[in-house]
């Protein structure tokens, strides 16, 4: 979330708007206070390396900050996270950028103990898989989630940082579905997650955009909203600038890899053998590459760029800094 003073206008008196150094995005926010919270330890998945390496000055409030204890692996409760964070948001004195990781809606989906006066139900294990759950506690564990996240956005209602915040909610995958259906069979659902901006502050009229992009497209998103200047090393995209159907695309890396746009899905066994799929069609498992052999090799080529080129970031994406415009 971003904490700032006003949408497109200087963010700090001592920030030059004209000379940005940056080595992420993040860095772009001069001025800024960039702070991360999760539950747990940051030592878990080497997330403390990778923001301090990343990030200048970054602050990472974690188990042993808290007051509340741990209720499982993961650390405190989404429900005290989102309460403790409130607390640090709500002192800050400066802008911010601050990242909350939540952890309740992953096994063994803990309801702790101080609940306050969320209430577990219960559920007949053939609606559960009808509708995507594979038990009862999981159900709960993201009811629990959704209330915890409720409970935060109520009191932050009540802070002055509130309506000056441009909230996004996220997920970092999704998962595999109870029911063998179409998108899973092609890998699909363990990458379809929700992403939605909150700035009551600012934006008072809901919109859908029902374009393909990708976590990557987060951060340039974001930036785009609050009007600070950046130099885009990454192969995020700002989602909000119209862009011709078929620069909507995403990229897939894991098992299986694969090219998404807003009609057809590219995937790549680990063999390299080439299937295209109409995902959104009424038949989304009948392999259409020979009917689309163009389509097919232009998605290809765009699929090996995409991933030589995160590969070659990876080593050779220095911190840059931008030209200075004249005034």
């Amino acid at each position: 979330m971003f904490g700032i003073p006003d949408i497109n206008t200087p963010h700090s008196a001592s920030r030059n708007p004209l000379i940005v150094r940056q080595h992420t995005l993040v860095n772009a926010l001069e001025g800024y206070k960039h702070m991360y919270c999760l539950g747990g330890s940051a030592t878990w998945g080497n997330i403390r390396a990778m923001l301090a390496h990343n990030i200048a000055g970054m602050e990472i409030y974690e188990e042993g900050n808290f007051s509340d204890s741990p209720d499982d692996v993961w650390g405190i409760s989404d429900l005290h996270l989102l309460e403790e964070a409130n607390r640090v948001l709500r002192v800050q004195d400066k802008p911010f950028f601050a990242l909350i990781q939540t952890a309740g809606n992953h096994r063994p989906y803990t309801i702790p103990k101080d609940k306050r006066d969320f209430e577990e139900v219960e559920v007949d294990d053939a609606t559960l898989k009808e509708n995507g759950f594979d038990s009862l506690k999981a159900y709960n564990g993201m009811r629990f989630l959704d209330y915890s996240l409720g409970h935060f956005f109520r009191l932050a209602s009540k802070e002055d940082y509130f309506k000056r915040t441009i909230f996004c909610l996220y997920a970092d995958h999704g998962t595999v579905a109870t029911r063998q259906i179409p998108w899973d069979k092609l890998t699909l659902t363990m990458h379809h997650v929700p992403f939605a901006i909150y700035a009551p502050g600012y934006f008072h009229e809901g919109r859908t955009i029902d374009i393909t992009a990708s976590l990557v497209d987060t951060l340039p998103t974001l930036f785009g909203l609050i009007g600070i200047p950046y130099l885009n090393k990454t192969l995020g995209r700002d989602l909000l600038v119209a862009r011709p159907k078929d620069k909507h695309f995403a990229f897939i890396d894991s098992v299986y890899r694969g090219l998404l746009n807003d009609e057809f899905f590219l995937l790549i066994d680990p063999r390299g053998v080439q299937r295209l799929y109409q995902y959104r069609s009424d038949s989304p498992l009948e392999d259409v590459r020979e009917q689309h052999a163009e389509r097919a090799a232009e998605m290809a080529r765009l699929c090996q760029a995409i991933g030589e080129t995160s590969k070659y970031l990876l080593y050779h994406n220095s911190p840059a800094t931008l030209p200075a415009k004249s005034e």
